[in-house]
C-alpha cells in the first residue's frame, strides 16, 4: 500500500521540492532522498531546510500538522470552539484556548498522523508526563525529604491554574504523609495516585459543570491519568 505523501507546506507556503508523507518522513525530490531528521533542543524532531533562501528549522509534528490539516485530530475544547461553542464565566476560568500540536502518545518522536491531534494549551497539560521526584512515577505525587533519613509523599492536584481539594481530605489540596520503608513507600505512593485520578476527575466535572457533555469527552478522551500509567506498564510487560 502506498504511503499519502504532498508537497511540504510551511506557514502557509507550499513547497514543491519537498514531500511529507503521513508517517513524519521528508523527501527531497532534487536528491531522491529521505531526509535525515535530527532533535530540536526541546527533543523534538526537525529537519534544517532553505525556505525562500533562508535556512530554517522546522519541526516536523508542525510540518505533518500543515501539509495535512484534513486529516488531523481535534480535542473535545478545540471541536466544542470550532463548532461556535461558548464556555460560560465559570469554564473559561484559569483555561488556556490557543492550540498548537499534541503528541497523544507524548512521545516527541512519534509524528505519524494518527499521533498528532490539535489540542488547548489546557487539555496538553492533561496529557502531560509525570513530573519525577526521587522514585516516584506517578502524576501529582512528589517526594520530599525533610531532614536527614525523614522522607515523605506529597500529594497535589492542579487543572486550569487552580488546586483542587483531595478527595477524601475535607476540602484540602494537599495531602502529605512520612514513609518509613519500600513497601511503606510504594503503598503510599500507589493510594496517593489513585487519589489524584479520582480529585482530577471531580475537578474536571465541577469546572465544566455547565458544558457535562464537553467534561465528559475530556476526562475520556484527552487525561492522562496514574490508571493509564499502570495499564502501560502492565502491557509492557507482557
Amino acid at each position: 500500500m502506498e504511503i499519502l505523501r504532498r508537497p511540504l507546506i510551511w506557514h502557509g507556503h507550499k513547497n514543491e521540492n519537498y514531500l511529507v508523507d503521513i508517517n513524519g518522513q521528508i523527501y527531497s525530490l532534487k536528491n531522491k532522498v529521505y531526509l535525515k531528521l535530527n532533535n530540536s533542543q526541546k527533543s523534538q524532531q526537525c529537519v534544517r531546510l532553505y525556505i525562500n533562501g533562508y535556512k530554517e528549522t522546522l519541526m516536523i509534528h508542525q510540518v505533518v500538522s500543515e501539509t495535512f490539516p484534513d486529516l488531523m485530530y481535534h480535542t473535545p475544547l478545540c471541536r466544542f470552539i470550532q463548532s461556535g461553542g461558548q464556555l460560560t464565566q465559570k469554564a473559561q476560568e484559569g483555561i488556556n484556548l490557543s492550540v498548537s500540536v499534541d503528541h497523544k502518545d507524548r512521545n516527541p518522536h512519534n509524528n505519524l498522523i494518527n499521533n498528532l491531534r490539535f489540542s488547548t494549551r489546557t487539555e496538553q497539560n492533561l496529557n502531560s508526563n509525570p513530573n519525577r521526584t526521587g522514585t516516584c512515577v506517578s502524576k501529582g505525587v512528589s517526594e520530599h525529604q525533610q531532614r536527614e533519613n525523614k522522607i515523605g509523599l506529597a500529594l497535589l492536584c492542579v487543572f486550569a491554574k487552580k488546586q483542587l481539594p483531595i478527595v477524601g481530605c475535607s476540602g484540602r489540596v494537599t495531602k502529605y504523609r512520612r514513609v518509613y520503608s519500600k513497601d511503606d513507600y510504594q503503598k503510599t505512593e500507589r493510594e496517593f495516585a489513585i487519589l489524584y485520578d479520582e480529585s482530577l476527575r471531580l475537578g474536571i466535572q465541577d469546572h465544566f459543570s455547565d458544558h457535562p457533555i464537553l467534561a465528559h469527552q475530556i476526562i475520556n478522551e484527552v487525561a492522562y491519568f496514574n490508571s493509564d500509567i499502570e495499564s502501560s506498564l502492565l502491557k509492557s510487560l507482557h
